[in-house]
């Protein structure tokens, strides 16, 4: 698609040089007169001086004009920026703690039966983490 504007203008140099020199001896014998004197030019007018090459260039140089002007253009569509930024929050993770159950059992220190109940024991102790969160304004 980068080449398409040069060609055009390339064309289009190619068809106005043409024309401006259409109009000349295109090797054919049609001037006549003597030295000092009136010259005549004959010929079959407009058709004459131009050959169809130049016409040729001249019309297909506007077909890729219009064609390049009337285009459409397939483009994606442009990404919406999302409003809002990331940050970075300290987050307190609570320990976490295993609950089991102690069956009854004697103590011999204090001469009694400890009866059967549940205990907790911790599993892993709290910390503190980061992550990031999106903010939006």
């Amino acid at each position: 698609m980068k080449h398409l504007p040069s060609g055009v203008i390339f064309i289009l140099c190619i068809s106005l040089a043409t024309s401006v020199y259409a109009g000349g001896y295109h090797g054919s014998r049609r001037y006549y007169g003597d030295q000092g004197k009136r010259y005549y030019c004959g010929g079959r007018g407009w058709y004459d001086g131009y050959s169809g090459w130049e016409v040729a260039a001249a019309v297909l140089g506007t077909v890729i004009v219009a064609d390049a002007i009337t285009r459409l253009s397939y483009r994606p569509a442009a990404v919406a920026v999302p409003a809002g930024h990331w940050e970075i929050q300290q987050v307190w993770v609570p320990e976490t703690r295993q609950r089991y159950w102690v069956n009854q059992y004697y103590d011999a220190s204090r001469n009694v039966w400890v009866l059967g109940h549940w205990e907790e024991r911790q599993v892993t102790p709290g910390y503190w983490t980061q992550r990031q969160v999106w903010v939006v304004p």
